[in-house]
């Protein structure tokens, strides 16, 4: 993969960009020159992913990605992707940067710090049960209502999250028995990964009463974290399916 995406005049550029930013004075008049110089295929290729996806975005110009206020961003995102599992890891750490720089999905240096530093503690695993997680909770949003009195007219409760998690046992095993088959775990094991999602704000569990997960549900939170790694029309609008469940690689 390395190299490829470098014949893309667009993402040459932004490599260019980033590379003046975070090596100043350069060691080398070529890009390709100084990405050879690092000596690392991973490093080499993380840059590239994270350069096609900014110039993916063709709203986000070198003044943006260079400009004082949000400048610590790209050496936050340089420090992250050297250690991301995956290429989409990676891709999902330059769309949060993408979505920082065009104030879409994540607003403040203190939400884009935070859920940097959220995807960078997630496993890939973990990461894709989430995601699993919630969509289950989706399926089942038939319950997320209440009846009034007279059981004919249906109103959205005060709280929907309150009514996932009143409800999430109704569909913990469907997602259990999902969740064994994807990763080849036991039952045992799906649940212990379960069980420490919530130490991230983004998962919490209804327990019984021997304190074993019952049930489990993304918060809103979740919500606010996946909306920054979306990707966006021109116009700010989400685009679909820019987020899925994937093989494990």
């Amino acid at each position: 993969m390395s190299g490829r995406l470098l014949t893309q005049p667009s993402v040459n550029a932004v490599v260019g960009t980033l590379v003046r930013i975070l090596a100043p004075g350069g060691i080398g008049e070529a890009v390709g020159g100084l990405l050879d110089a690092a000596g690392h295929e991973h490093r080499r290729v993380a840059l590239e992913i994270w350069a096609a996806e900014l110039s993916d975005h063709p709203d986000v110009t070198a003044e943006q990605i260079a400009s004082d206020p949000k400048l610590f961003a790209t050496f936050t995102v340089a420090n992250v992707i050297q250690r991301a599992q995956t290429h989409d890891r990676i891709s999902l750490f330059a769309r949060l940067h993408a979505n920082f720089l065009r104030g879409t999905g994540v607003q403040t240096p203190d939400d884009f710090k935070e859920f940097v530093r959220l995807l960078d503690d997630l496993s890939e695993r973990e990461f894709q049960m989430l995601v699993m997680l919630d969509e289950w909770s989706k399926k089942f949003a038939h319950f997320e209502y209440e009846f009034s009195g007279d059981h004919s007219v249906r109103r959205p409760p005060v709280d929907l999250h309150r009514a996932r998690l009143l409800y999430c046992p109704n569909y913990w095993w469907l997602f259990h028995d999902e969740a064994v088959k994807r990763f080849g775990l036991s039952k045992d094991e799906v649940a212990n990964i379960v069980q420490g999602l919530p130490r991230t704000g983004l998962c919490q569990l209804q327990l019984d009463l021997a304190g074993t997960v019952a049930g489990a549900v993304t918060t809103p939170y979740f919500e606010r974290f996946t909306a920054a790694l979306r990707k966006y029309d021109r116009n700010g609008q989400p685009l679909e399916k820019t987020i899925s469940i994937k093989p494990l690689v």
